[in-house]
């Protein structure tokens, strides 16, 4: 059985990873090896690991769905750099990576519950740059539940703003992503 498509994303301070096979949420008092007992899980360890597997020649096509650790981005003061991981490939011309939540604050607000990393720089991008990337969107709750066709405008939306960025880059080549 394939273990890709759920996953649960862990975070300890020094151990990064990605149990893949499940989505029974992360505890903080429980170390990573408390996932080695599930037979469907396999995990990938490290940010680099994990974006290398999201990205590049062994990615895969479609929809991934990873729970986080609400509690470590609570319990490490609602910063970004506790927050949910998201993997985007700013030199990728061909996928747009999307993430939704109805916690991204504007860029400056010291509370945000999105960790955006770029497997192209390896690096975190900033905030602001993955907002005009199309590669976040904040979600309005209440927006969400009276317009039937939401998500699929934030959607086309996110990859409007994408193709934009593709565009200036093909015109501006030496630009750096």
């Amino acid at each position: 059985q394939s273990t890709w498509g759920t996953g649960t994303f862990f975070r300890d301070g020094t151990d990064d990873a990605l149990v893949w096979g499940t989505i029974a949420g992360p505890r903080i008092s429980e170390p990573l090896a408390a996932y080695a007992d599930l037979s469907t899980a396999r995990v990938t360890r490290g940010l680099w690991a994990v974006c290398d597997e999201l990205s590049g020649p062994s990615r895969r096509k479609g929809s991934i769905a990873i729970v986080d650790s609400w509690a470590w981005w609570a319990s490490h003061g609602e910063v970004s750099a506790a927050g949910k991981v998201h993997f985007v490939d700013s030199s990728d011309t061909d996928t747009l990576t999307v993430f939704l939540d109805d916690f991204i604050r504007p860029p400056g607000e010291p509370k945000n519950i999105v960790d955006v990393w770029d497997c192209a720089t390896k690096a975190r991008m900033p905030l602001e740059r993955a907002l005009e990337s199309g590669f976040l969107v904040a979600v309005s709750p209440t927006d969400a539940v009276l317009d039937d066709a939401y998500f699929v405008s934030a959607i086309l939306n996110c990859t409007r703003a994408w193709r934009e960025q593709q565009r200036r880059r093909v015109s501006r080549p030496e630009a750096t992503p």
